[in-house]
């Protein structure tokens, strides 16, 4: 009976940490992440990962139904882009994402952003991207907050919340 009894515990307190793990990432804790010039709030359940810079972003953070890509474009890369307006600068992101036929630049929320989805043929998936811009004093950012496509309208409206967490900072509060 105690083998039964122990087994059983064992079995909830399993699928008890599955779903701490494998659940919706918006259901765990705020978490604060920073990387060189921008922090932005997720949760607990992401982790920075290494493939960003194999993949030319600055970082990429990882949970279990979402993923989130965050790209600097510093203003040394053209001379004169620091006097370029960050709509001009989400029209070139979406221009270089024409191929993934992205919605127009939008402004929701104070938020510059553009919206696509992708498909994998590798993973078999459609992905989903909530891709919003920023403007700082050396760079200008690019956050990509991405799902399957089944789960986006579920986390919308938490990559809209994230989003809007972002904070770029300036050279001066370095």
């Amino acid at each position: 009976m105690k083998k039964v009894i122990s087994l059983c515990l064992l079995v909830v307190l399993s699928l008890s940490l599955v779903g701490c793990f494998f659940g919706p990432a918006y259901k765990s804790e705020e978490k604060t992440f920073t990387a060189d010039g921008i922090s932005l709030t997720l949760t607990s359940a992401f982790v920075e990962t290494d493939v960003a810079e194999e993949q030319g972003y600055l970082v990429t953070y990882v949970a279990w139904e979402a993923s989130v890509f965050v790209l600097k474009e510093s203003f040394s890369l053209a001379p004169g882009i620091e006097s370029s307006s960050l709509s001009w600068y989400a029209s070139l992101v979406r221009t270089a994402n024409a191929d993934k036929n992205p919605s127009a630049v939008a402004n929701e929320d104070g938020l510059t952003i553009i919206e696509y989805t992708f498909y994998n043929e590798e993973e078999d998936k459609e992905y989903s991207y909530f891709t919003s811009m920023y403007k700082g004093t050396d760079a200008f950012w690019t956050v990509q907050f991405v799902c399957v496509t089944d789960k986006y309208e579920e986390y919308r409206p938490y990559f809209v919340t994230w989003a809007k967490s972002v904070n770029v900072i300036t050279l001066s509060e370095e």
